[in-house]
């Protein structure tokens, strides 16, 4: 998510004549996506321009005045750009006040990020920041029903919000996909049709989605929030447990070789979906991999 300073939407103001047009499953709305940068990935600049997040730690990360953590040139402009950022350590960092002053999420709370307030979690695949629904608004988009996610669970089109967002009005949703992988392969998504409905959330954490994320590496907990700070991302144009129909197998199924030749598949791979049969891209190598600790 990216940081903006505490404003009054004036659109959230006169929600029920924006929802009565816009979310009403006939209108066509904008439809974009936001993601955390990550330490040692590729992303792009505004412009769209390749940015490798490596390179010589020539930059201090600073809380308070006090340095803690260095990084490089591009991880550190993204940082301040989009607000929040996965370090190499596993630590997810957010934007206090520019130019350089962060505090560390607790990832006990807040995993993937934070969303309209400090307890309030962004949930990959699930979150969404608009500015003309009340917080926690379910909403059914119709063009993500059924769509197979990277990791291979299948949506079900049912969305929540759980953030905010200063750089767009209203008649607007943008989706949190957690990584830039995630943006590239829904990004042909511009326009969908939505629906206010009380539909059925569902859990698309898998193991992947976790090892990319980095949680549990060393200093990845964070420490606790100890302010309340109003969290709203500007997005560039740029949990129940999940039923057995949404898994890539079904239970008592056998152990996924690891260390295996797969016939098939391609030398490296973007996502999940250019592997083939019940192996899975592994988030940090790009190869195709029967590893059950990784694809489940």
């Amino acid at each position: 998510m990216k940081f903006a300073v505490a404003i009054t939407t004036v659109a959230a103001l006169f929600a029920p004549q924006v929802l009565a047009g816009c979310y009403d499953g006939q209108s066509t709305i904008p439809f974009t996506l936001y993601w955390v940068a990550k330490q040692g990935t590729t992303d792009v600049d505004n412009n769209g321009n390749t940015l490798h997040l490596s390179g010589d730690k020539t930059h201090p990360i600073k809380s308070k005045g006090q340095t803690i953590a260095m990084v490089d040139k591009n991880t550190f402009e993204k940082s301040v750009m989009e607000g929040t950022c996965l370090l190499e350590d596993g630590r997810l960092i957010n934007l206090n006040s520019p130019p350089n002053d962060f505090f560390t999420l607790d990832r006990g709370i807040t995993p993937y990020g934070v969303g309209y307030d400090t307890n309030i979690p962004l949930i990959p695949f699930v979150s969404i920041a608009t500015n003309d629904m009340s917080h926690g608004q379910k909403v059914y988009v119709n063009e993500l029903d059924g769509k197979k996610l990277p990791n291979g669970r299948i949506h079900n089109g049912c969305l929540r919000k759980d953030d905010d967002s200063w750089s767009f009005g209203s008649c607007h949703i943008d989706w949190f996909v957690l990584s830039y992988d995630n943006y590239v392969v829904f990004n042909t998504l511009e326009k969908v049709h939505a629906t206010i409905q009380d539909c059925e959330i569902l859990d698309y954490i898998t193991p992947s989605v976790k090892l990319w994320a980095l949680l549990g590496k060393g200093k990845g907990k964070g420490g606790p929030l100890s302010f309340k700070q109003s969290n709203k991302h500007n997005s560039t144009a740029a949990n129940p447990k999940s039923t057995d129909t949404n898994t890539k197998t079904k239970k008592g199924s056998k152990p996924l070789p690891k260390n295996v030749k797969i016939k098939g598949a391609p030398q490296n791979c973007r996502n999940d979906n250019d592997c083939p049969g019940r192996s899975c891209c592994h988030p940090d190598k790009k190869m195709c991999t029967m590893d059950a600790k990784i694809c489940f």
